[in-house]
């Protein structure tokens, strides 16, 4: 609630890292491209969290994400080029937007 945690990580974490560190193994986050909000539909893939957002499993944990529009390859990625992979499978309507934020928050153009 707010910036308050009222939850533990759960099972997420050990599992994302179990996933990289097995061999052969990948660690894969599947998610929608959109969700619904108290605002109405918003996308899952945004330039920046909210203040005070937890994050349950940090990027060295995550090989692939994935949506109904592709799937991101982010190991080893540059943020750069994670931001690319990650706007290539947003919600088509939202890409245009995450471009320009991508290009006033980084400077970079996707």
């Amino acid at each position: 609630m707010g910036p308050r945690v009222w939850a533990g990580a759960g099972g997420q974490t050990s599992f994302a890292i179990d996933a990289t560190y097995s061999p052969g193994g990948r660690s894969i986050i599947v998610l929608p491209s959109t969700a619904v909000t108290r605002e109405g539909a918003g996308s899952r893939i945004v330039s920046a969290l909210p203040s005070g957002t937890s994050v349950t499993v940090t990027r060295d944990y995550v090989d692939y994400v994935v949506t109904e529009y592709g799937i991101a390859s982010v190991r080893d990625k540059s943020y750069r080029e994670r931001i690319g992979e990650l706007i290539a499978i947003a919600h088509p309507e939202v890409r245009p937007k995450l471009k320009r934020e991508a290009a006033e928050m980084y400077g970079y153009l996707c």
